[in-house]
């Protein structure tokens, strides 16, 4: 079934002059992978995934918890949760970003597990919340 390391990938802060992590990112997802970004079009296969990574502002903290895991054959689903810190140029201080996933791992033909389809949601931030204590708005 899909793994928690695979996940936690995902989900580890990225360092911004290293393309290679990037590419590594990517490499977790199949070839014909979708993605579900919120307030974007879908983001379809490997390639496509990898350049809208790359686009992402820098990470420079990231938790995931794994929530629900669910599999039969070579499907399983994982539901989970992530926190996440994110620097964006030209915004004076880091973006807190609270959200729920939900992602569909396929079994590959070696065995392992890739991310196959995937959509990220930010939860609702309080109606006190605003971008000057660094949270960012859905």
């Amino acid at each position: 079934m899909a793994s928690r390391e695979s996940t936690e990938d995902l989900y580890r802060p990225r360092d911004p002059d290293h393309c290679v992590g990037i590419r590594s990112r990517a490499a977790l997802y199949t070839q014909d992978a979708i993605i579900l970004p919120p307030h974007g079009a879908a983001v379809q296969g490997r390639e496509a995934i990898g350049q809208w990574l790359a686009t992402l502002p820098v990470i420079s903290s990231a938790t995931g918890e794994d929530v629900e895991v669910q599999g039969a054959g070579d499907l399983a689903y994982l539901r989970g949760t992530y926190t996440m810190t994110v620097t964006v140029p030209g915004v004076p201080v880091p973006i807190k970003e609270v959200g729920k996933f939900l992602q569909i791992h396929r079994r590959q033909g070696d065995g392992s597990w890739r991310v196959s389809r995937e959509i990220d949601l930010p939860l609702p931030l309080p109606t006190t919340a605003s971008p000057s204590q660094g949270i960012l708005r859905p």
